[in-house]
């Protein structure tokens, strides 16, 4: 894989694209969705290939599974919603971009 960005760099820059702080997207919060921060776990999973162990950690969880139902979650908007699979393209370039400036 030619692109692999750091976990902390998706994590913080899936929070800026959603005008979000670290903070808030670590917050748990049973029965709320947060769009920003399943989308944060989705794209380390699949555009960093790390570990749900290695996200969760990040993301302040104990379990893993959270960030395994998490992303299946997000995996399926995607197929389900075009204007949320467009905005993880956006923030898949907005990655890259951000990536080639350091």
């Amino acid at each position: 894989r030619l692109f692999r960005p750091e976990l902390k760099d998706i994590v913080a820059g899936t929070a800026r694209f959603y005008g979000k702080g670290l903070e808030e997207l670590r917050k748990k919060r049973r029965g709320y969705e947060n769009e920003a921060r399943a989308m944060a776990m989705y794209l380390a999973r699949v555009l960093g290939g790390y570990k749900l162990v290695e996200i969760g950690r990040v993301m302040g969880l104990e379990r893993y599974s959270t960030v395994s139902s998490a992303c299946l979650a997000m995996k399926q908007r995607i197929n389900r919603e075009r204007a949320i699979a467009r905005r993880a393209k956006r923030i898949e370039s907005y990655l890259i971009k951000g990536q080639r400036q350091i």
